[in-house]
């Protein structure tokens, strides 16, 4: 398993019985600053590209339902907090909130699928919930589906904050 070192400070190490990247391990430690065991580290390449995830995607995609039909905009919510102290920018429930008033006369033609970031919890479900009530968004749906396929029949995607989906899309 994967051990950090440390906990509010920045990590200098990490330590782990194995650990599973795509970059080399030189490419690795110049990109994180951190130091890795080389005999536990396992360079699979870029995993996007394995014969394995292209046919698990082009299964996935052909019997998700969510994705069948009418195009969709595909919104990857990801964060309502604020992001940094010193960034003179809004919160992530602030943008959301404009973002909702923006799309809110389309929402009527084009349904909106929505992807919630896993790590919300119920104070920030119930924050998007009251987001969507005060802005009048309607035909909307949410789903925790894999962001890639979720993605590949949408008209356009959209997100606030920058996600790790987006390398995928």
């Amino acid at each position: 398993g994967l051990r950090l070192a440390g906990k509010s400070e920045p990590h200098q190490e990490i330590r782990h019985d194995y650990l599973l990247g795509n970059l080399p391990l030189e490419a690795y430690v110049a990109a994180t600053g951190k130091a890795v065991d080389a005999a536990g580290y396992l360079c699979a390449g870029y995993c996007r590209a394995l014969p394995r995830w292209q046919a698990y995607f082009h299964e996935e995609r052909a019997r998700y339902e969510a994705i069948q039909g009418p195009p969709y905009i595909f919104y990857v919510l990801n964060w309502l907090g604020q992001r940094r102290n010193n960034h003179n920018e809004p919160s992530g429930e602030k943008m959301l909130q404009e973002t909702l008033s923006i799309l809110r006369p389309f929402s009527d033609k084009i349904r909106t699928i929505i992807r919630l970031h896993p790590n919300f919890e119920a104070d920030e479900i119930r924050r998007v919930n009251n987001a969507l009530e005060e802005t009048g968004y309607r035909n909307f749906s949410f789903d925790n589906g894999h962001p890639t396929i979720l993605a590949s029949n949408a008209a356009f995607t959209i997100g606030n904050l920058f996600s790790n989906a987006f390398y995928d899309i």
